[in-house]
């Protein structure tokens, strides 16, 4: 009796999703000094307004495409520009997106940051635009009090001392001020037990009230 063999089984297909990108969003805000926002540029609709948005989106694509997070940028958007304290400069906001599982690197705002002060000198140049050395800001990063480290040169630990030391310095006046105004009463309300019935003031009373007669 002869068997016959069976067919191998043929395997099922099974279908894989494909990977989806995870995308990291950065919101990044900075200063352009020598783009004055006034006239045609306070208007979004304005070709002018228009055409600074396009040139400084592709001032940050090549930034972005020169750097080490090349493979895992996607692209910036410039959100708003908007007017600052000097009408002279025009404040940016973009949001920049990566691909945060291209590699190991851990990507945060430090590293998009970082990328961006060094490779504009110290946030100074960002192609033919003129940066604020100080406006640059990536999710929030630095913060306030890293910003006044940064510019006074105090660590951490001096800037809190100098605060508490002022905190305490308003403490200690107010409490000069409570003494000083509860003196004065408690001095008024002994001249008026002091006058007689003839409202007279007798100072000799003060005297027999401090031991002094």
């Amino acid at each position: 009796m002869t068997v016959r063999a069976l067919d191998p089984a043929i395997a099922a297909v099974t279908d894989t999703p494909l990977l989806e990108l995870n995308l990291k969003d950065f919101v990044v805000n900075f200063t352009i000094t020598n783009l004055p926002f006034h006239g045609p540029m306070e208007n979004p609709d304005s070709e002018v307004h228009r055409n600074a948005k396009t040139s400084i989106e592709g001032e940050l694509t090549r930034l972005y495409e020169q750097s080490t997070l090349k493979t895992e940028f996607i692209g910036c958007s410039v959100e708003h520009l908007s007017a600052t304290d000097w009408k002279d400069q025009t404040g940016v906001g973009a949001v920049c997106a990566f691909e945060a599982n291209s590699g190991p690197r851990h990507l945060d705002e430090r590293v998009v940051y970082d990328i961006f002060n060094n490779l504009t000198n110290n946030c100074s140049m960002l192609g033919k635009y003129t940066l604020d050395h100080r406006s640059l800001v990536v999710n929030g990063y630095p913060s306030s009090v890293a910003l006044m480290t940064e510019e006074t040169g105090l660590p951490f630990w001096a800037i809190i001392l100098i605060c508490l030391s002022v905190l305490l310095g308003f403490i200690l006046l107010f409490v000069i001020c409570c003494l000083t105004n509860f003196c004065k009463k408690r001095r008024a309300s002994k001249y008026t037990d002091q006058q007689g019935i003839w409202n007279t003031y007798f100072p000799h009373l003060d005297m027999w009230n401090n031991g002094g007669i």
